[in-house]
């Protein structure tokens, strides 16, 4: 969401204490300067999904920028975080093996419906972040039972094997033809 027109929330942010003022001031200033907007022009501005209101800011960059050290930086965005201020809205590769972290400022008028979607959560959006970082999500192992149980229901309803369409040497539109309905 753009955020022109509105005032940040310096108190609320200064109320978190250590280095979240600085932090947010910089996150603020980048998000406000970013203005894309939806290009359905036609839509009334209530109901436009504008995108503007994200930075690319990365943790050395800040802690560049206000000449302090990164854990300081990480430590106020944490806290950040978990007061609905920002939401690390995704990451984007930027080389091999970095991810850049796309920051989104919560405009000031949504802030409560973001604390309280934090409350239903459970967990703290640091932790969650903490842990697509470090790649510990495990992948779910694959389903051999439930793979066949499609296969096979596949060859009930259509009377052909998916396994032999695949490996066969003919052409697609050869198989269509073939298959019984």
């Amino acid at each position: 969401m753009i955020l022109q027109n509105c005032c940040p929330p310096l108190v609320q942010v200064a109320k978190l204490g250590g280095a979240c003022s600085q932090v947010y001031a910089v996150l603020w200033e980048s998000a406000y300067k970013d203005v894309r907007r939806d290009p359905r022009l036609h839509k009334h501005w209530k109901t436009r999904m504008d995108c503007g209101g994200t930075t690319k800011w990365t943790i050395k960059g800040i802690a560049g920028e206000l000449g302090t050290c990164r854990k300081r930086v990480a430590k106020a965005l944490d806290q950040l975080l978990d007061n609905g201020f920002v939401i690390a809205e995704g990451y984007e590769q930027t080389g091999r093996g970095t991810k850049t972290i796309i920051w989104r400022v919560v405009h000031p008028d949504q802030l409560e419906a973001r604390r309280a979607v934090i409350e239903i959560m459970g967990s703290k959006p640091s932790e969650t972040r903490q842990i697509l970082l470090d790649h510990k999500i495990e992948p779910p192992e694959f389903d051999h039972a439930f793979e066949e149980c499609l296969r096979q229901d596949y060859i009930d309803n259509f009377g052909v094997d998916p396994e032999d369409i695949l490996n066969s040497k003919e052409e697609p539109s050869k198989q269509l033809t073939s298959i019984e309905l």
